[in-house]
């Protein structure tokens, strides 16, 4: 339908394109060396300037677009799992409201050390972002969380 084609196009506004160039430094610090984004142009947009400047490859998740989860939660359930299973530190971009099923998705999956609270929150504003550090000697297992508002 033309309106989900015109909001899969829709381009960052101002302040998100000040944002995504602010994630390079954020993202490095971290070791980020694989980007998973939904196909849709704003969350290309957002991690593709770090993808720029470390010379990574975007990988496009086609099932974690709005149009697409909307369609089939499921496959974008069963995309979460394969990439939370997945070893070293990556970037999983999409959209608040396919957060619930990406969060929900994550807590079936990881073990938490420690009683973090709202680990799981689905509940972002835009630019903002969730680290979970996993245990090196056992990835099912979140032993450290960050919740980011994003860089104004």
């Amino acid at each position: 339908d033309s309106l989900a084609g015109n909001d899969a196009s829709r381009p960052l506004t101002a302040v998100g394109r000040m944002q995504a160039h602010g994630l390079i430094e954020a993202l490095a610090a971290f070791g980020v060396s694989a980007i998973h984004s939904s196909d849709s142009r704003r969350c290309r947009d957002t991690v593709g300037p770090y993808a720029s400047a470390r010379s990574l490859a975007l990988e496009l998740e086609m099932t974690l677009s709005e149009e697409r989860h909307t369609e089939n939660p499921k496959n974008a359930r069963k995309q979460v799992r394969l990439l939370s299973r997945k070893n070293g530190p990556l970037v999983l971009c999409t959209h608040r409201p396919v957060m619930p099923t990406v969060m929900q998705t994550l807590a079936e999956e990881f073990e938490l050390a420690d009683d973090f609270e709202d680990a799981f929150d689905p509940a972002l504003v835009p630019g903002a972002y969730v680290v979970y550090h996993r245990d090196a000697t056992n990835p099912s297992r979140i032993v450290g969380v960050e919740r980011h508002r994003g860089t104004d």
